[in-house]
């Protein structure tokens, strides 16, 4: 099953999750505060039926709904987000993997979406996988520097706790990546020291590359 499929499904179990968790406090407030769910109705001016299915967790409800309905029972609703996982590609990022395909050969096996581990939601975008030898490439279409740095870091810890053993930062080859790299520093290069022509080589020649690196494609 494809990573982002994964993704989707388990928003759908977490979101189902938080909803139920949500109602359950709101219900608990209401009664520690000794008011009806009439009398909270009447605050949110919708009938008593409409809190009771709030309360059970059941229904469509926005999240202004439920940002007021919190106030009512002396609550206040935070929301926060923060990374988990990877985004779903654009179109840019696709022909970029597409480009980089033709050039994995035997005995390298080709991966679109390469998991970090069954319970772990983050994947790679592609991987070239041998008995020997397991890359993953983390593919962009666009990045700026600061992206280009904090984008490796995390590419970084993937490649750590997936314990793969080359990591390849795959960019869309236009002047903008080509600077913002360049402008993202020496350490960047330090990190992942080997160039497009490299990498490409070991490619296509179905071997170890020996080491991370950049590719423009």
């Amino acid at each position: 099953m494809p990573a982002s499929v994964r993704r989707i499904d388990e928003a759908v179990r977490r979101g189902s999750r938080i909803r139920r968790d949500l109602a359950e406090e709101l219900r608990r407030a209401r009664i520690i505060a000794g008011l009806s769910q009439r009398s909270v109705a009447h605050a949110l001016d919708c009938d008593r039926a409409t809190v009771s299915r709030l309360e059970r967790g059941t229904g469509e409800v926005t999240f202004s709904r439920l940002v007021q309905h919190a106030a009512v029972v002396g609550l206040v609703l935070r929301a926060d987000l923060f990374p988990a996982g990877s985004p779903i590609r654009d179109a840019g990022q696709l022909k970029v993997i597409n480009r980089l395909q033709p050039h994995v050969r035997p005995p390298f096996a080709w991966l679109l979406e390469m998991p970090i581990g069954p319970d772990d939601l983050r994947a790679f975008d592609a991987a070239a996988v041998s008995p020997g030898c397991r890359s993953g490439f983390e593919v962009w279409s666009r990045v700026r520097d600061v992206q280009a740095q904090a984008r490796a870091r995390a590419s970084r810890r993937k490649q750590l706790d997936a314990r793969v053993d080359r990591l390849v930062l795959v960019f869309g080859d236009t002047t903008a990546n080509r600077s913002a790299v360049r402008e993202a520093g020496a350490a960047l290069h330090r990190a992942f020291p080997l160039a497009t022509c490299q990498v490409l080589a070991a490619l296509r020649e179905g071997r170890d590359p020996g080491g991370d690196g950049i590719l423009f494609l």
